[in-house]
């Protein structure tokens, strides 16, 4: 250089190297740029994405937890009401029970009646044949008439303290007889009718406990349908629950990735920056 040779081609030489460096720099610069404003604008994203769908992770979790309990308080609910179908079960199976017992003591004493009075006509027709014919009257043939109603009749109590009979005293016994035949007839009348109202209100009762078992049902029918929903509601929720969380996994691999190739290209850019 002292003697100044070549200076002209050194210094353009060194020029040239300087703007090459300078040039390298430049397009080193803009690639570093771009795919550092890339990573950055990826990673912001991707960041958001998982923050997103954290949240609706969150948010869908506090609905699973919420049907879960609604889900159990519908549990409680069908077994309070399945509870209350045994107990109108048990409840009318007393009543029919019961209204079956009234129904055997009504015929036997509907039955009984009716042997009495169908008696009372024997006695009565035999007992007026014996006065209208005015043949010959024993305390037998009275007695023996009269324990076709049975042997516990007051009537047969009286009549064997009396000594004779006349048609006078016959016909009293007659009028007597009468009179508890129609007493017996009014009784099966009153029977036949409290039956009537009997039957109507058990039928009646009978018809209120289908009412409420229907209505119970009712309500079981619309819990079941409740319950299914919520079933498939949570089933439907936790597929997206686990979808979110499968695309958290990809999403922070991928910023993971983007950030191991920003910081291995960074620590390449500053080698060759410093090395300019």
């Amino acid at each position: 250089m002292q003697s100044g040779d070549k200076i002209d081609a050194i210094v353009s030489f060194i020029k040239d190297l300087r703007d090459s460096l300078q040039s390298d720099q430049s397009s080193d610069d803009n690639v570093s740029y771009t795919k550092n404003t890339f990573w950055n604008n990826s990673i912001t994203e991707l960041n958001w994405e998982i923050s997103v769908m954290t949240d609706e992770i969150a948010t869908l979790q506090l609905e699973v937890d919420q049907m879960n309990l609604d889900y159990t308080n519908y549990q409680k609910e069908t077994d309070i009401l399945n509870k209350e179908l045994a107990l109108l079960d048990e409840k009318q199976q007393t009543l029919e029970n019961l209204r079956a017992q009234d129904v055997i003591f009504y015929n036997t004493r509907v039955s009984r009646q009716n042997n009495m009075i169908f008696a009372l006509n024997v006695i009565i027709s035999n007992l007026t044949y014996i006065v209208d014919s005015q043949s010959f009257i024993s305390k037998s043939q009275v007695v023996d008439e009269l324990k076709k109603l049975g042997k516990d009749q007051a009537l047969i109590g009286l009549i064997t303290l009396s000594t004779s009979f006349t048609p006078t005293d016959l016909n009293k016994i007659i009028q007597k007889l009468k009179e508890i035949k129609t007493a017996l007839t009014a009784s099966v009348a009153e029977d036949d009718a409290y039956e009537q109202v009997a039957q109507t209100n058990f039928l009646n009762l009978i018809a209120e406990f289908e009412t409420c078992r229907s209505n119970v049902q009712n309500s079981l029918d619309d819990i079941a349908n409740k319950m299914a929903d919520l079933l498939q509601k949570i089933a439907n929720d936790q597929n997206t629950i686990a979808d979110d969380q499968a695309q958290i996994t990809v999403a922070q691999q991928q910023v993971d990735e983007y950030t191991k190739q920003q910081n291995d290209f960074n620590a390449l850019y500053q080698t060759r920056f410093t090395a300019r």
